[in-house]
C-alpha cells in the first residue's frame, strides 16, 4: 500500500513536470518549479486540496521573511504553487485567488526609487544610453566631480529624486558628448574660469544632437534643456539666461489624454482581481497617481470622514481625496493584511518601515507603529539601499501596471491603457457630472488650472456632439 502511495505521489509530480513545461518553462527550470511546489506541499498541516487563501498568503508571507530567499526567487515559487493548483490540484476556491499580484508583490524597487530616498553620493550607477555609456573604467575626474557636485546641489534645493536623477543621468550624457565632439576635452578641460560661449556651443551642439540623430520628444528635448541649465547656473555658475534661447527645439504636438466613459472602466476594473482590483478602484475612485496609491499608509485612511490623505505627492504636495463608499469593505480587509504582516515583522525583529526625511530621527519609535506602515505592503522583506538593514517595503507600481495593461487585452480593448488612464477618467467622469474645475483641479492636485483644462477639450470637443453628415 505504502509503495503504491509512493508510486501515485511520483506520477503526480512527474505530471506536475510536464504541465511546468507546457507553461513555457524553460526544461532546465521546470525542476526547480518542481521543487518549489513540493516545500509547499509538505508545509503545514492542512491537506494541499483543502488549503484555501489564508494558509496560501501565510506560507508565502512566511517565505519573504527568509533573508535568504531573493526576490526572483520567492516570485518563482509563487508562479510554481500557482501552477500547481491552476492545473494540476483543480482547486475550484482558489480560481479568484490573486496570482499575479502575488507574483508582483516580490518585485524589487530600484535603487533609485522615490519612496526609497536617495543613496549616499559617489554611490550611484546610472543607467544610460548605450552611445552615451562611461567609457571603460568610469568617468574622467572632471566628469565624476561635476555629477557630484549637481547632486550635492539638488539636494540643498530640495529636488525630488526622480529630479535628482534625471538631471545626472542628462549631464552625464552631455559631459560625456562633450568631451568626444571637442579638442583637448573643450571647456571641461580648462582649469580655473569656466567659459560661458564655449559651454554655450557645447550645450547647443549636443541639443541639436538629441533632435537630429536622436529624434526625441518635444519633452525630452525641454527635460535635457532644463537639466544642463541647471548644471550651468547652480553648479557652475553662469549665467545662462538668454544665451540658449534660440535652440531650434521639436515641435510640442498637442495630446488629448486618454479616457474610459465608466461603463469602461467598471468592466476593467471588474477584469481585475485581489489587490489590484483595490488599486484601480482608489485611481479611478480618488483620482490617485500609481505612485500615490502604492505608498499610501495605514494612517492615510480615514472611515470616519470619508477621505484619504495624499502625502508628498507630485511637487511635494498634500492634499485630500473622497473615499469611494465601495472601497470600504476592500480597504477594510487590506488593512487586516497589512496588520498582520506588521504583527508578524514585529514578532521576528524586523526593523521597523522606512520614514521620509528626519521623520525617522524626530519620531524614532514612528517606523515601529501600525499606523506608519504601508496599505499595499511587499510580501518580501528587501534591504535598504540607504541604512543597509531589512525592512519590508510597499509593494512596486509596475505589478498593477502589468495586471491593467493584461485586463485591458483580455476585455478587448483596443486603446492604450494605463493606470493613469483611471487618473484621467477620474477626472472626465467629475466633469460630466457638473464638478466645478477649480474643485477637479485641488482633488488632481495640479498647481496650474491649464493642466486640468485639457480634460474640458476631452468632455465637450465640438464636433462630437454634433450629427454626422452620412448619419443625417
Amino acid at each position: 500500500m505504502e509503495r503504491d502511495q509512493t508510486g501515485a505521489a511520483k506520477r503526480f509530480w512527474d505530471n506536475y513536470l510536464r504541465l511546468v513545461v507546457d507553461e513555457g518553462v524553460p526544461e532546465h527550470l521546470a525542476t526547480h518549479y518542481r521543487r518549489h511546489a513540493e516545500r509547499f506541499a509538505r508545509w503545514g498541516e492542512v491537506r494541499l486540496r483543502d488549503r484555501g487563501e489564508p494558509q496560501v498568503r501565510e506560507y508565502f508571507q512566511a517565505l519573504g521573511r527568509d533573508t535568504r530567499m531573493a526576490s526572483w526567487h520567492c516570485a518563482q515559487a509563487a508562479k510554481a504553487v500557482e501552477i500547481l493548483y491552476r492545473r494540476a490540484v483543480g482547486r475550484g476556491a482558489l480560481e479568484t485567488f490573486d496570482w499575479q499580484g502575488l507574483v508582483a508583490s516580490f518585485q524589487d524597487l530600484g535603487s533609485g526609487h522615490p519612496s526609497l530616498g536617495r543613496e549616499p553620493l559617489r554611490t550611484r550607477n546610472e543607467h544610460q544610453a548605450e552611445t552615451e555609456a562611461p567609457p571603460q573604467g568610469g568617468d574622467p575626474p572632471e566628469v565624476s566631480a561635476l555629477i557630484e557636485s549637481l547632486r550635492t546641489e539638488a539636494r540643498a534645493r530640495g529636488l525630488a529624486i526622480r529630479t535628482e536623477n534625471t538631471y545626472v543621468s542628462w549631464n552625464g550624457r552631455f559631459l560625456r558628448f562633450s568631451l568626444r565632439n571637442s579638442t583637448g576635452g573643450g571647456w571641461l578641460a580648462r582649469q580655473g574660469e569656466r567659459c560661458l560661449d564655449a559651454f554655450s556651443a557645447a550645450a547647443r551642439a549636443y541639443l541639436r544632437h538629441l533632435s537630429v540623430n536622436r529624434g526625441v520628444s518635444a519633452a525630452t528635448h525641454n527635460q535635457a534643456l532644463n537639466a544642463v541649465v541647471f548644471l550651468a547656473r547652480h553648479v557652475l555658475g553662469m549665467d545662462v539666461d538668454g544665451t540658449l534661447d534660440d535652440i531650434a527645439r521639436p515641435r510640442a504636438p498637442t495630446r488629448l489624454p486618454t479616457v474610459l466613459s465608466r461603463g469602461e472602466a467598471v468592466r476593467l476594473i471588474d477584469a481585475l482581481g485581489g489587490v489590484h482590483r483595490l488599486m484601480a478602484e482608489l485611481m479611478y475612485g480618488s483620482g490617485l497617481r500609481v505612485i500615490e496609491c502604492v505608498r499610501l499608509r495605514v494612517k492615510d485612511i480615514d472611515f470616519a470622514l470619508g477621505r484619504l490623505e495624499v502625502r508628498d505627492g507630485k511637487g511635494g504636495k498634500d492634499r485630500v481625496v473622497p473615499l469611494p463608499e465601495n472601497c470600504r469593505e476592500a480597504l477594510a480587509l487590506q488593512l487586516e493584511t497589512s496588520r498582520k504582516l506588521w504583527e508578524g515583522d514585529r514578532k521576528c525583529g524586523i526593523a521597523g518601515v522606512y520614514l521620509p526625511g528626519a521623520l525617522a530621527r524626530k519620531y524614532p519609535n514612528a517606523p515601529e507603529q501600525l499606523s506608519w506602515q504601508w496599505l499595499f505592503p511587499s510580501n518580501k522583506l528587501s534591504t535598504d539601499p540607504r541604512a543597509g538593514i531589512v525592512r519590508r517595503h510597499h509593494v512596486s507600481e509596475k505589478g498593477v501596471q502589468a495586471a491593467i495593461k493584461k485586463a485591458a487585452g483580455e476585455i478587448g480593448m483596443t486603446r492604450r491603457v494605463s493606470p493613469h488612464t483611471l487618473r484621467h477618467s477620474f477626472a472626465t467622469t467629475l466633469l460630466t457630472r457638473g464638478a466645478d474645475i477649480r474643485t477637479i483641479q485641488e482633488l488632481l492636485g495640479h498647481s496650474d488650472v491649464r493642466t486640468t483644462m485639457i480634460y474640458t477639450h476631452v468632455v465637450g470637443q465640438p464636433g462630437v456632439s454634433v450629427c454626422s453628415p452620412l448619419d443625417g
